[in-house]
């Protein structure tokens, strides 16, 4: 259930993000272990024209905020902390029976 919430977060991110050359719409990974799921940008993509790595304004762009702080709208708009719940009440449900 968190591999299919943490890949539905991924294309959220990827559908708002700015598109100019790609480059940071293909900078979204995911990493999920048993523990944890994870959703970055991967620090060794770099932009197709300028080679600055994405990392780099991606970051600077989440700590301004507003439309361009991807991981930020995401979070809100796609209500994590409440489907979170839900798969933690899911799972803890699924362990009781």
């Amino acid at each position: 259930m968190i591999e299919r919430l943490i890949e539905d977060l991924k294309q959220y991110a990827i559908s708002i993000t700015p598109f100019q050359t790609g480059s940071w719409q293909s900078a979204h990974e995911v990493e999920v272990t048993d523990n944890t799921a994870v959703l970055y940008i991967d620090p060794n993509v770099v932009n197709v024209v300028t080679g600055e790595p994405v990392i780099s304004y991606a970051s600077a762009y989440e700590e301004e905020g507003g439309e361009r702080a991807i991981y930020k709208r995401t979070m809100q708009e796609m209500d994590v902390v409440d489907k979170v719940s839900q798969i933690v009440r899911m799972e803890v449900k699924n362990c009781v029976n």
